[in-house]
């Protein structure tokens, strides 16, 4: 509880130093992999497939997933950079919603 304590405190000043999307995933993957949470295999792959994405990469604390936020024109790139780690049921694209939050009918 107190390493998590600390590395957020130390997250959130990154984060407020450096206000890019970049600065944002090294923030969230430097937390993530500072935390202990990851075994050491994933957390290879977790850095190659950020050193491969032009935005870098960060995991997702349950569940152990990775993510990438990326131009779409990196996508079909990433797309076989992730398929490289996971098969193909394990790898989903999806788009960012800049709406906010809303009730959906």
């Amino acid at each position: 509880m107190e390493r998590s304590k600390v590395l957020g405190e130390a997250a959130m000043e990154g984060l407020l130093s450096d206000r890019t999307i970049e600065g944002f995933m090294k923030v969230s993957r430097d937390f993530a992999l500072n935390l202990g949470v990851f075994n050491e295999n994933f957390k290879q792959i977790l850095e190659e497939i950020s050193s491969e994405s032009p935005l870098g990469a960060s995991a997702v604390m349950l569940g152990k997933a990775i993510f990438a936020p990326l131009p779409s024109s990196e996508v079909e790139h990433m797309r076989r950079v992730f398929l490289e780690y996971f098969d193909s049921k394990s790898v989903f694209l999806t788009s960012i919603d800049f709406e906010g939050a809303r009730i959906l009918s």
